[in-house]
């Protein structure tokens, strides 16, 4: 089959392309801008496009698969239409692929890459060969973002926007932890839990449901369900056995994630405490980039008030006598506006902020009138005496050059963009 993917640059959705490379097919794709996952793509054998035209769907196109991120009058997306060609978006594809597997789907609003990684090292050092498709690429995976197992086990993670996540064919599912996110899409906690619920009662009467017991919301998801529960918890036995390499009290739940998913699989305990106690991390889950003038340099994916108070928690547990330089570039101006007063109490072990920026994506015009950076800086300026303006990547990158040294470290975090001050700053 010749498959067409727009948007192909996404981490999910490289990584869905490359099961289909995997598995015979011919596919080809498009991304609005160039990157390294794009080359990387190239170097495998795939046929990619920067920006988009509907010549980029050939004649011979069988399938196309889009990412959700992309807008509806996508000149490819337009003509696969005008041309009746199947269409599916990411997780449509990624369920009818579900069916053939047992599937473990890990899910929640916090902690999905890491508890999926951490799960990828036990199934493959447990010899279960897996099939797994992960948000973050891995060493463990050949520095990509995929793999295709001749085993029974399905491996992904279950992201809840649009309830994208009810496509998937669930035997497994993992629930890290609850609280409302995708404000521009859920109207309020109550209809976030119900998207989770619906989730939960697609697993059958053999199926497992891994939920963390010391999550109200998760609980109240758990109540109900026809299949096992098994409950991981931050108080259980097995948290003194293990030596972490990676900071902070939510990395701790997500390994008990990864533990007690394990322990459904049936691996045994040596083989699942060593896969947890030698995970090193992933990229873009505080990932350390190198150094400028002597000063670390960590990147990180957290985007939600939670989890950015989660990493700064883990740095400063890493690093308790440095001083933390925090650079937050949000992910979404309706995100931002939503949850404004939680990002501005987000930062305060962090010793200076730096906002160079806001992600636009799936923006109103309503939203970008709400809020803006130089709005979030004067927010985070009412419980924090060290916050500024970046004014760019560039001038963000520029100012840090000129103030980091010896002893400090620089933490940046976002789902958009801002990886590149990360990247510009150890050039």
């Amino acid at each position: 089959m010749n498959i067409h993917f727009i948007g192909i640059g996404g981490i999910g959705m490289s990584a869905l392309a490359r099961f289909y490379l995997e598995r015979g097919h011919s596919v080809t794709g498009s991304n609005d801008e160039d990157s390294a996952i794009l080359e990387a793509l190239r170097d495998e054998g795939f046929g990619v496009f920067v920006g988009h035209s509907a010549l980029h769907v050939a004649d011979d196109t069988e399938m196309v698969v889009y990412t959700e991120a992309i807008p509806i009058d996508n000149l490819e997306l337009q003509a696969a239409r005008d041309r009746k060609i199947p269409i599916k978006t990411y997780f449509e594809a990624l369920g009818e692929i579900s069916k053939d597997f047992k599937t473990i789907a890990v899910a929640g609003t916090h902690g999905k890459t890491t508890t999926t990684a951490i799960l990828t090292r036990i199934l493959l050092q447990s010899h279960r060969d897996p099939t797994v498709l992960i948000g973050t690429n891995m060493k463990e995976l050949d520095g990509k973002n995929f793999c295709l197992g001749e085993g029974e086990w399905l491996l992904v993670e279950a992201c809840e926007y649009r309830r994208s996540f009810l496509h998937l064919q669930p035997k497994v599912v993992v629930l890290t932890n609850l609280e409302l996110d995708h404000p521009d899409y859920y109207q309020d906690l109550d209809d976030y839990l119900d998207a989770f619920k619906e989730l939960v009662a697609k697993l059958p009467k053999d199926g497992v449901l891994v939920a963390n017991g010391d999550d109200e919301n998760v609980r109240k998801v758990a109540e109900g369900v026809s299949c096992e529960v098994v409950y991981f918890s931050a108080t259980e036995k097995e948290v003194k056995s293990f030596d972490l390499q990676i900071p902070g009290k939510h990395n701790l739940m997500n390994a008990l994630a990864a533990y007690a998913t394990g322990t459904v699989v049936d691996v045994e305990e040596d083989i699942m405490m060593e896969a947890i106690n030698t995970f090193e991390g992933s990229w873009r889950r505080f990932e350390f980039k190198g150094k400028v003038n002597k000063a670390l340099v960590y990147d990180d994916y957290a985007h939600h008030p939670t989890e950015v108070q989660a990493s700064i928690q883990g740095a400063r547990e890493k690093y308790p006598e440095h001083r933390l330089v925090v650079v937050f570039e949000p992910h979404q101006y309706n995100r931002t506006r939503h949850f404004l007063e939680e990002f501005a109490k987000s930062f305060k072990e962090a010793d200076q902020v730096i906002i160079p920026s806001i992600y636009q994506v799936r923006d109103s015009e309503e939203d970008l009138e709400a809020v803006s950076p130089e709005k979030l800086v004067n927010e985070l300026s009412k419980y924090h005496e060290n916050v500024r303006f970046g004014d760019g990547f560039e001038k963000t990158i520029e100012y840090l050059k000129g103030s980091v040294s010896e002893g400090d470290l620089v933490l940046v975090m976002g789902a958009g963009e801002v990886w590149q001050v990360a990247e510009g700053l150890v050039i």
